[in-house]
């Protein structure tokens, strides 16, 4: 018998559930990749004009995302900000994260835009372009 949050499952009962989740993970893990994949290609086909005019237009978008989740009192951001992080990271370089800078744990460079992630009581990136910051997610 396991004993998992109070309920009691039987050794049997406990092996199928380790399967389920390991199915729910693995399919999480192909589906992360598939997008992060089609990002990536996405982000290819641009010129420095285009790029430019889709991540303003998409960080409007997801400022807007972020604000109505926050105003529902979720801090939040959409998978694809995740997704679009996770592509850019790769491709970017990572930059010297100063010890004076509080909580900063994270910071890449891609493009022009610098990328820097904050965590404490809870996380955010700050995105620059150049020496202008143009989006703090809340």
């Amino acid at each position: 018998m396991k004993n998992f949050f109070g309920k009691e499952f039987t050794d049997e009962q406990w092996e199928v559930l380790k399967k389920d989740f390991a199915e729910i993970i693995k399919k999480d893990l192909v589906y992360k990749k598939r997008q992060e994949e089609r990002i990536s290609k996405f982000i290819e086909k641009l010129s420095q004009e285009e790029i430019e005019s889709w991540i303003n237009k998409f960080l409007k978008w997801e400022d807007k995302y972020e604000e109505r989740y926050y105003d529902k009192g979720i801090q939040t951001h959409s998978k694809i900000f995740g997704h679009l992080i996770d592509v850019l990271e790769s491709k970017g370089k990572q930059i010297r994260i100063y010890r004076d800078e509080m909580f900063c744990t994270n910071g890449f460079k891609w493009n022009k835009y610098k990328f820097k992630l904050y965590q404490g009581q809870g996380a955010f990136w700050r995105i620059w372009k150049g020496k202008k910051e143009i989006f703090t997610n809340v």
